[in-house]
């Protein structure tokens, strides 16, 4: 084989490549709190009864080895972060959240830039569940906030919040429903090049 034609053939195979490899967008910084602690975050109001742990309450983490933990018995507590964004931009929340044990006058916010766009009041105990939402930027840094409150943290009952994610609409990582049909293709033009250039 010539060359030129090793040179094709290796660009090919490095495309191929790059199809399985994932792509990681996610702009919060440690949004599964694996630092073990609030890294990257700021931690504001009611600050007792809050932390970073991995059990809790017999709820373990909706993965990794650590969760966020929020039961303030006064007042509410927030949970934010500056992001750098672009202007105009639309962008999308992911997080994971559950509250459970007994809880009382329990309400749970997202802020986008000093806006709510979600709560939940008085909802009773609930397991992790996924919540996404799709927001636009305003500004070349954006707030995302957390806003919580339980006035049962006698009774052993905790928000629980994991797996924060903040992605420009449209990018993320490729799933195996996409990755294993393109390195498919790859793979037949490579075959296909190597017998029409008879190695």
């Amino acid at each position: 084989m010539n060359t030129p034609s090793k040179l094709l053939l290796a660009v090919i195979a490095a495309a191929a490549l790059s199809f399985a490899r994932p792509v990681s967008a996610n702009l919060i910084t440690n949004g599964g709190f694996e630092t073990g602690d609030f890294t990257g975050w700021t931690d504001t109001g009611h600050l007792s009864n809050i932390g970073v742990s991995g059990n809790v309450s017999g709820t373990a983490p909706h993965s990794g080895n650590f969760q966020a933990f929020f039961s303030p018995n006064v007042g509410h507590n927030f949970l934010s972060q500056n992001i750098a964004t672009s202007a105009a931009a639309s962008y999308t929340i992911t997080f994971f959240l559950a509250l459970v044990g007994d809880p009382a006058n329990d309400f749970f916010s997202v802020n986008w830039n000093g806006a709510s766009i979600f709560s939940l009041l008085f909802v009773g105990p609930f397991d992790y569940t996924e919540f996404t939402f799709n927001v636009t930027a305003t500004s070349p840094l954006s707030e995302l906030q957390f806003e919580f409150r339980n006035d049962a943290a006698f009774r052993g009952s905790y928000w629980l919040l994991d797996d924060v994610s903040v992605t420009p609409t449209g990018v993320g990582v490729p799933d195996a429903g996409s990755t294993l049909p393109l390195l498919g293709f790859a793979s037949l033009g490579l075959v296909a090049l190597r017998r029409k250039l008879g190695c």
